[in-house]
């Protein structure tokens, strides 16, 4: 089966990289009487259009480059006149291929599967073979589409430009540009090699250094892959009714199909164990392989159709059919991912019509303002470039701490508690400062320190929250005897949520306090706060300089000084409310 696989999509591949590569490499363009003059008169306004009624007709430029025009009846029964761009032996090269169709396929299927049978039986992992190729094919399939997005709009203004100018110059700078006709554009222009190597080089180094991109390979292979993985978005009602009316009917399948056949199809989904569940691909190589190929085959057809397609649309689509096909979207992850998916598509259309709107817009400040215009622009885009960057160099920094977190998980016992204990010493200083400043920032009305405590707050939600989400990918690769190791992850890692769950709440009551202005606390309350704070600090300085020191044994004073403070609270609370029943 693997050999008739790579065989079919070798075929497809070159089918789409040979035929229709060379396919486009001529082109026959047809004009009727009234274009023809038109742009005879475009290329060269001098020219003499008397001998337009002649069978063949023989066109020049102001640089003396001919064209020829050949008369003809087209198939709606109307005389046009025909001109070819491009090599005569490869058209016919392509027909004869096309005369032929059935049996060229048929014979490289043959030779594909003589040769990949060979390859497979000597040891060679045809799967890579294709998926390198597929890579290639891709590549040129990107080249080919989004080249032309790239340039295709700058070039063809170069060259009306030059267009211009040429007839313009013949006539004595007395042409009227906005009567010149554009009608020079209806024929393949030869794109100058330097501007396609300059903008093929760009594209290189952009897709290789840009962090930008690889956020963006990232998002797709996320939404891909077939391990658990920490969901980039959250689901939605759209994505919950997807996912419950697949599940039931998945239920009605499951009564209607018979058990042997359900188990066979089983079969075929058992995933293979990784050893390296850290360093994991994403998805094997059957489904990079079938990805790669039905993605370029995609592209080069749309290229070929001269539709104005989306490569990496196309591409994310693909990913997306293979990934559901493949069972990489479980009960767990489902509606994470078609959530993502919904988002991805919208975020689509949301830039399509945002894209259509500023073009509007700068070209009616173009139009307007000019020079003064054009200056306002660049200084806005600079502007949006430097804080997009920023913005992004941001995120990817919190992504890098993301990921580091399941590499420090470490579940050999001794290092499992020297780092716990590290980590939560270091948090409990980092809760004290953030109490600490929600407290002076009520007591002084100071909201700039209750916002720097939300921001330590967060972080630390965030840090325990990465651990939690990779705890069960280090323990999916761990060991029955690191079992207690697990659970004092585990156990560790809630009890700080729980914490933080409560520092967020009084974070967030002391914000609610200041933002709405509040009557400023009584000079009672205030001592009452300070005390409880200054005991409060000196038990979370306690527990973290045990943890530092390892010393998990002595902990009497520390259990004292908990039952001390929850009396004060107690008293406190008790205080508090005589004072609002005396109405104080």
């Amino acid at each position: 089966v693997g050999v008739i696989w790579v065989a079919l999509a070798m075929v497809g591949v070159s089918y789409f990289m040979v035929f229709k590569g060379l396919k486009s490499t001529y082109s026959t363009k047809e004009l009727s009487k009234t274009e023809l003059i038109n742009y005879s008169l475009a290329i060269n306004p001098k020219a003499d259009t008397s001998l337009m009624n002649s069978e063949n007709i023989t066109i020049k430029d102001v640089a003396g480059n001919e064209m020829h025009f050949t008369q003809k009846t087209n198939s709606k029964g109307k005389v046009v006149y025909e001109s070819f761009y491009g090599l005569k032996s490869i058209k016919n090269v392509i027909r004869t291929i096309q005369y032929n169709f059935l049996l060229f396929l048929g014979i490289a299927f043959i030779f594909f599967v003589i040769l990949f049978f060979i390859l497979n039986s000597i040891g060679i992992n045809i799967l890579r073979i294709l998926v390198f190729v597929g890579t290639f094919s891709l590549a040129m399939a990107f080249a080919g589409n989004d080249l032309v997005n790239f340039i295709g709009v700058p070039l063809a203004g170069i060259q009306s430009y030059e267009l211009f100018s040429s007839a313009n110059h013949v006539m004595n700078g007395t042409l009227d540009p906005h009567a010149y006709t554009m009608i020079g554009l209806k024929f393949p222009l030869q794109a100058p090699y330097f501007y396609l190597m300059i903008a093929g080089l760009i594209m290189i180094l952009t897709l290789w250094y840009s962090k930008k991109a690889r956020t963006v390979t990232e998002t797709e292979v996320r939404l891909g892959s077939q391990d658990e993985v920490h969901e980039k978005f959250n689901s939605n009602v759209i994505s919950r009714l997807i996912v419950q009316a697949s599940v039931n009917l998945s239920k009605v399948l499951k009564s209607t199909v018979p058990n042997k056949l359900q188990t066979v199809i089983n079969e075929q989904f058992k995933p293979i164990e990784q050893t390296n569940v850290v360093d994991a691909p994403a998805f094997d190589l059957i489904r990079a392989s079938v990805n790669l190929t039905a993605a370029s085959m995609l592209i080069a057809l749309g290229t070929s159709l001269k539709l104005p397609l989306s490569t990496t649309y196309v591409t994310f689509m693909v990913a997306m059919g293979s990934s559901l096909a493949d069972r990489a979207w479980g009960r767990e992850s489902a509606s994470y991912r078609i959530a993502g998916v919904i988002n991805v598509i919208l975020g689509w259309f949301i830039t399509a019509a945002v894209a259509l709107s500023v073009a509007a817009i700068i070209a009616l400040i173009l139009m307007k303002f000019e020079l003064i215009g054009l200056s306002i622009i660049l200084l806005f885009f600079v502007g949006s470039m430097v804080y997009s960057t920023y913005h992004h160099k941001k995120v990817q920094t919190k992504k890098v701490k993301s990921d580091q977190v399941l590499s420090s998980i470490d579940l050999n016992a001794e290092a499992a508690f020297h780092k716990t204990a590290n980590d939560i010493a270091n948090s409990l200083n980092s809760i004290t400062n953030s109490y600490i400043l929600s407290i002076k920032g009520l007591i002084e009305e100071d909201p700039s320190k209750i916002v720097k405590a939300k921001k330590i707050t967060e972080e630390l939600k965030a840090y325990y929250g990465d651990v939690k989400t990779n705890l069960f990918k280090a323990i999916k690769k761990s060991e029955l005897s690191e079992k207690q190791t697990a659970q004092l992850y585990i156990l560790s890692n809630d009890l700080m949520l729980d914490i933080l769950s409560s520092l967020s709440t009084i974070n967030e009551v002391c914000d609610v306090h200041i933002k709405n202005a509040h009557k400023p606390l009584k000079i009672n309350q205030i001592q009452l706060l300070k005390s409880l704070q200054d005991e409060l600090v000196n038990y979370l300085t306690m527990i973290s300089k045990q943890l530092n020191k390892y010393d998990f044994e002595t902990y009497q004073s520390i259990k004292n000084s908990k039952r001390i403070i929850f009396d004060h609270i107690e008293n406190a609370l008790s205080q508090q409310v005589e004072g609002v029943v005396n109405k104080e």
